[in-house]
């Protein structure tokens, strides 16, 4: 008994989620590198509020999961 009908979507799940998030790792460094070049740590604190950075890490978890729970339904997965 196979778990998914279609295997090889599985295998473009794990190859798509390795590729997002490196790219999602790769624009968070350059973001990083951006606002370190033109606010000082304070000044970045005092702007952006601690809510806002909360969010966006629940906006980057729903979207990665979003993405792995669109190949699992791809891939066809059957269950019993």
């Amino acid at each position: 008994m196979e778990l998914f009908a279609n295997g090889k979507v599985f295998i473009y799940l794990i190859l798509t989620t390795i590729i997002v998030g490196f790219l999602w790792w790769l624009g968070f460094m350059h973001k990083k590198a951006v606002i370190s070049k033109m606010f000082s740590k304070e000044n970045y604190a005092r702007l952006i509020s601690s809510q806002l950075k909360i969010r966006r890490q629940i906006k980057d978890f729903l979207l990665l999961s979003g993405i792995f729970f669109l190949f699992i339904a791809l891939a066809g997965l059957q269950w019993g």
